[in-house]
């Protein structure tokens, strides 16, 4: 059983405010605790897929802000790998098929989502949506989508309830999804405690472990339209004649390709 574990902050307990993200720099005191809850979860994880029988994790530092090295590095579990910094060769780095399993920890709702903490779509600063042959979807139903074209299911997600919402509605009911916080707005919530968390982080880890068979692929009917409203018009314009991408209109891009790994890499490397 080999598990690939994509995190990012906004989902961590007691993170509720944009201060925590990073986007203040590396000094900031409340973005330095938020990084440590962060590893705190990224352990709970790994140690409860591991007593599972999980042989091998790797676990990526997804957050973008601080150049992808947003974990404390010294603190984290001795039982998985850690891929650190960007930028990455693909997206995301090092999946493939050998992986059984994807978490997703830390994890946030779609952009629009209210109430939802922190709530975006891969850029808050960038991008409005994403679509994916016509159904709007998140990070998290993007990368789900994503690992389910290397053959790897999702089976846990761990973040904000309305994410819980939102990933349970995607990938069904047998999903392990363990709720951090429940938003009150964009910037408050009803935080549980950090030891509940993490308690219920591990037994769901080593729950979806030892049923993996439980959980479906996320199947993208091919070939595959990756559609991407940005925020503003110069941030389509770098897409002028880059193949396969056809500019919409001044806010909209369009991706065509054979499936799903393709159309993501296409626009990453673009």
């Amino acid at each position: 059983m080999k598990i690939y574990i994509l995190t990012d902050i906004e989902g961590v307990s007691g993170v509720v405010q944009q201060r925590q993200q990073g986007l203040s720099g590396d000094g900031d005191g409340f973005y330095q605790r938020a990084r440590q809850w962060l590893t705190m979860e990224i352990n709970a994880a790994v140690d409860g897929a591991k007593a599972a029988g999980a042989d091998k994790i790797i676990v990526i530092d997804g957050h973008g802000h601080n150049g992808g090295y947003n974990v404390v590095f010294e603190n984290l579990s001795e039982n998985a790998d850690y891929v650190v910094g960007t930028p990455w060769d693909k997206y995301p780095p090092v999946m493939d098929k050998s992986f059984d399993l994807l978490f997703q920890v830390g994890a946030h709702a779609m952009a629009g989502t209210s109430p939802a903490v922190l709530e975006h779509t891969m850029s808050s600063a960038a991008v409005l949506n994403y679509w994916i042959n016509g159904k709007r979807v998140g990070e998290l139903g993007l990368l789900s989508m994503i690992a389910s074209d290397y053959g790897i299911p999702t089976g846990l997600v761990t973040g904000d309830y309305y994410m819980c919402v939102e990933a349970k509605k995607l990938l069904g009911n047998n999903l392990f999804a363990v709720a951090t916080k429940k938003a009150l707005s964009r910037t408050s919530a009803v935080c549980y405690p950090l030891s509940k968390n993490l308690r219920e982080i591990k037994k769901a880890a080593g729950d979806a472990v030892k049923n993996a068979e439980l959980f479906k692929l996320l199947k993208v009917k091919r070939p595959v339209e990756l559609r991407i409203d940005f925020l503003r018009t110069d941030m389509v314009r770098r897409y002028q004649d880059k193949p396969h991408c056809k500019i919409v209109d001044n806010r909209t891009l369009v991706i065509k390709a054979g499936n799903m790994i393709e159309v993501v890499n296409i626009w990453r490397n673009a």
